[in-house]
């Protein structure tokens, strides 16, 4: 990586988040060796909140150029098509009129109150149900195409963040929330696939299918002398092998007694990426309705920021104002 042509969008809503602060200042330190100190600073753009924090302040006494405003309560459950995210992504070169198109056209169909014509509503209500009356407390989101790994691995963190959370009910303050789940078809065949087949019925799997890959490959014609091992292959795309491993695991799942469901992607386009993005926010937000809880903020990793800050804050020397734990082990 040439850090002449090398351009840094540090983001953090806060302005202080730890590993955003330090891995900045090491990409600040590495630039400016190159261009100079004066240079440095148009390597650089902020994506933070409007008045305070450290990086507001380093962008104001310095002039780094920042992008628009975080509003006030932009949170995982919106940012991905605020400014925030839309950055990056067009400077990946998407287009992302596409995406808010698609965006806008999932947010229209999902404001109807008959539920089973509101995409995020059937999603939501489908997952609730499956954790609170069958025990189904772990959600997996499985894609089967490698271009959307990262959105499953993004739906995690939004299904986690956003609900799971402390719930006041009648009997006092309880914990609630599913364990979202991270994973990727076919790869995950060979390994997850045999705890949601033979492990506990915890968990219910949401399917991702692309429709169409575009760009397909052909298997080729080799090996004829093994016959049947390989001629089941030949001639058909990596497309049509995964869509029948999708069919199969599907149904695998099913038999098993394992519940799960497959949202169709007609292909991996901005909009409708758009409309897969807000479906599952939307999704998130009617979720916290009926888990009870608010999607908005995220109270519970501040101590963890706190004790952070406390340790590194300290001499080396120091033992750190923390209390004992039974849950390191020492190898």
């Amino acid at each position: 990586m040439d850090p002449v042509k090398t351009l840094f969008n540090v983001i953090s809503k806060s302005g202080k988040t730890a590993e955003t602060l330090a891995q900045y200042l090491v990409a600040r330190d590495w630039v400016a060796s190159s261009v100079g100190e004066e240079n440095a600073l148009g390597h650089f753009v902020f994506t933070t909140d409007p008045n305070r924090g450290p990086l507001r302040h380093i962008a104001t006494t310095e002039g780094v150029q920042t992008l628009y405003r975080f509003q006030k309560m932009l949170v995982a459950v919106s940012k991905v098509l605020s400014a925030a995210g839309l950055f990056p992504v067009a400077l990946c070169g998407v287009e992302i009129e596409g995406l808010l198109r698609g965006a806008a056209l999932m947010d229209d169909r999902c404001r109807t109150d008959e539920l089973k014509n509101n995409p995020g509503g059937v999603l939501a209500s489908l997952l609730h149900q499956a954790h609170i009356k069958h025990g189904q407390k772990i959600h997996v989101f499985m894609p089967y195409a490698d271009r959307l790994s990262s959105t499953s691995e993004w739906f995690q963190q939004l299904w986690a963040e956003s609900l799971g959370k402390h719930h006041l009910q009648d009997k006092g303050e309880q914990e609630t929330g599913p364990t979202p789940l991270a994973a990727l078809g076919a790869r995950d065949q060979h390994s997850l696939l045999q705890l949601f087949m033979e492990g506990p019925r915890d968990k219910v799997v949401l399917f991702v299918k692309v429709e169409d890959h575009e760009s397909e490959v052909v298997i080729p014609d080799r090996h004829q002398d093994l016959g049947e091992e390989l001629s089941y292959l030949r001639g058909h795309t990596m497309g049509q092998l995964l869509a029948a491993e999708w069919q199969a695991t599907a149904e695998a799942l099913r038999r098993a007694g394992c519940p799960n469901t497959t949202i169709h992607l007609p292909a991996v386009r901005p909009d409708t990426m758009g409309q897969l993005l807000m479906m599952l926010e939307i999704t998130t937000v009617i979720a916290a309705e009926l888990y009870g809880v608010d999607p908005l903020g995220q109270p519970g990793v501040e101590l963890g920021k706190r004790l952070t800050y406390d340790l590194m804050n300290q001499k080396v020397s120091s033992k750190p104002d923390t209390e004992e734990s039974d849950s390191e082990w020492m190898i």
